[in-house]
């Protein structure tokens, strides 16, 4: 009998306790939804604040531009789009009547009030414009903003997947402080945005001619010209390349005979903003390596590494084997060749495996120069100078975190890195690109 009623307690101890548990569960499950619901409501409380600031600050002065415009040419002040809004439901939004992108989304400080549209979240879809896609309904279902992921890639040209795969990033990952942090980068990358909608199929700068191609497109060409058997010279420009041409006319005609050459980095997007010939993209070789990886794993293509200093391309070779299941290193070899017998040897072995992409990391214009020379005696499909994007790959060098480079700021990262170094190449060498790529135009 005292055996049960021990039992009898024991339990009752352990419903008690259940039942504890339980209650306690049920406050924190109560407490975190009411945090959720708060921080909803402080967010859309900061984002009405700042809009109307910035619709106080910014909109008089464009609203008294479009009056007197309007008393004298008799121009419309706004103009008005059909967009897709909550739930893909059909709205009508205005806009300052202006050509130009930024002083005409700043009425949309005013829908922000209204609460028609948000102040960030997915971009702004025009009826008749934007094609509805399959997989794209999280998209439709929030109120779009007038600061997005795709404004901000879309105007540091950084290269992507697509809009579709831009905008799911940012439906995934969303929050409060995520949403901050992309405000703020926004800001900057209104300076390197755009309006132009005329693009052109290569763009010339201080002589040398680049295509103007989008990631998806410049791997596609890549693909077609292993495809075909067709050996490819590919080189990558940015400000100091530009610069060197000047001295360096070796290298200039070395640019000249390449197959492809392709545009990298924020002062090239601006001498092409200047230009009024808008970069479709920047197409860097370190963004492009992921985007060849894959390439070649789906169409079994074998990747040749040649550069950088001993133990940094099998380094790589060793990390691009580990992210992507299937890639083909088929060969490395450092970039220090000491003479004649090494770069015989050299060659011997990367045409022993004939790789479908040989990546030469010998840094610029000793790997354009090597290339240019030796691509004869190799049997290789696309050659590309990629500089130091072992280095990069490798760990060794660590690259700037991707919110600089949205903002263009990967330059200063570098020269943090080594101030000594990159003084010269970046303080006094994009300003001085810069004044060169204008003057250039002018005598064009």
């Amino acid at each position: 009998m005292k055996t049960q009623k021990l039992e009898i307690k024991a339990f009752e101890k352990k419903l008690s306790s259940a039942a504890a548990k339980n209650r306690v569960a049920g406050i924190r499950k109560f407490c975190f939804q009411v945090f959720i619901i708060l921080s909803h409501w402080f967010g859309r409380l900061c984002e009405w604040a700042v809009a109307f600031v910035l619709f106080i600050i910014l909109s008089l002065p464009v609203l008294l531009f479009c009056v007197v415009r309007k008393i004298i040419n008799g121009k419309e002040i706004f103009s008005r789009k059909t967009i897709y809004g909550l739930n893909g439901k059909i709205a009508t939004i205005r806009f300052f009547n202006f050509f130009h992108i930024i002083p005409s989304y700043i009425f949309l400080f005013f829908h922000v009030l209204t609460l028609d549209i948000r102040l960030i979240g997915v971009s702004i879809k025009e009826l008749g414009k934007d094609m509805r896609t399959v997989g794209d309904t999280s998209l439709y279902i929030e109120k779009p903003g007038i600061f997005n992921l795709w404004f901000l890639r879309n105007s540091s040209r950084i290269g992507h997947e697509g809009k579709m795969q831009v905008e799911l990033e940012y439906t995934f990952k969303r929050g409060f402080i995520g949403d901050a942090m992309l405000l703020l980068r926004s800001l900057p990358a209104v300076f390197f945005h755009t309006s132009s909608k005329e693009t052109f199929e290569q763009i010339s700068i201080m002589g040398v001619t680049f295509q103007n191609l989008t990631m998806k497109k410049a791997v596609e060409m890549l693909r077609q010209g292993i495809a075909e058997k067709k050996q490819g010279k590919v080189y990558f420009v940015n400000p100091d390349c530009f610069n060197k041409t000047v001295h360096n006319k070796a290298y200039f005609k070395t640019l000249c005979r390449a197959d492809y050459i392709l545009p990298d980095g924020i002062g090239v997007l601006l001498a092409c903003k200047f230009k009024k010939t808008p970069l479709k993209e920047n197409v860097n070789g370190t963004d492009m390596l992921p985007y060849v990886c894959k390439m070649a794993v789906k169409n079994k293509y074998s990747i040749y590494l040649l550069g950088a200093r001993a133990g940094v391309a099998s380094a790589m070779a060793g990390r691009l084997k580990r992210t992507y299941s299937g890639v083909n290193i088929c060969g490395t070899h450092h970039g220090f060749i000491s003479d004649e017998k090494e770069r015989n040897s050299v060659i011997k072995d990367i045409n022993a495996v004939a790789p479908d992409i040989l990546l030469v990391a010998m840094g610029t214009p000793a790997q354009e120069i090597w290339i240019d020379r030796f691509a004869p005696e190799l049997k290789a499909g696309v050659i590309i100078g990629v500089g130091g994007l072992f280095d990069f790959y490798s760990g060794n060098t660590p690259r700037a975190p991707r919110w600089m480079r949205e903002i263009g700021l990967e330059w200063l990262y570098r020269l943090l890195q080594e101030p000594r170094r990159m003084f010269f190449r970046y303080i006094i060498g994009n300003p001085l690109f810069l004044w060169r790529a204008w003057r250039s135009r002018r005598s064009e």
